[in-house]
């Protein structure tokens, strides 16, 4: 996900906290998106951010309507026979999406984070906890004891970006999220900050 991306997500949820966000988890099939990818879909029917190039967004727009008030889930959307993405798909209005909108801002800000979101699975909740590059956590979900966040930290730190691990706790999503230093994307970021 570029910073553009990123701080688009982050400007929009600012101003409209309320919406639905989804991540690409795994692409299984020919797609120009990494996994981490996401898009948000406000509740005021804006949005930012892509999964796709374009051919799934609208798709996305039309289940955010239908999911309202639903947990934390992961579906599988087919848009050809030998194309599937994974999303996770997560409402905006839990200590979790907040966690990974701040993790947005402070690797705008020039900073690194990981993050490892503990999958749903029916009747479980969305689990996450958020690490600085030093591997010290700055956010758990609730739910998350130290003793089962050790052995997932352990996992994450020596994981690439996108990983996908089963562990005890369930299947875990490993994102590392740097801040990307482009002289374009400085200048627009100095301009966005400016202009807010």
């Amino acid at each position: 996900m570029s910073l553009k991306e990123r701080r688009d997500i982050a400007h929009l949820y600012g101003h409209t906290p309320r919406g639905v966000l989804f991540t690409l988890v795994e692409m299984r099939g020919s797609s120009s998106h990494a996994a981490g990818a996401r898009f948000y879909a406000a509740a005021d029917g804006r949005s930012a951010g892509s999964v796709s190039s374009g051919w799934i967004e609208t798709e996305l727009l039309q289940r955010a309507e239908l999911l309202a008030g639903a947990d934390a889930q992961m579906q599988i959307v087919c848009t050809a026979p030998d194309v599937e993405a994974h999303l996770l798909i997560e409402f905006s209005d839990t200590p979790e999406a907040a966690a990974l909108m701040e993790t947005f801002e402070a690797t705008l800000r020039g900073e690194s984070r990981s993050v490892v979101t503990v999958l749903p699975k029916a009747g479980t909740a969305l689990l996450r906890f958020v690490m600085d590059a030093q591997g010290d956590v700055l956010f758990a979900s609730d739910l998350l004891e130290t003793e089962e966040i050790v052995p997932m930290r352990r996992t994450a730190r020596s994981s690439a970006h996108g990983a996908l691990h089963m562990l005890a706790q369930g299947r875990i999503f490993v994102e590392h999220i740097e801040p990307t230093v482009s002289e374009q994307d400085t200048m627009n970021n100095t301009l966005h900050t400016e202009a807010r």
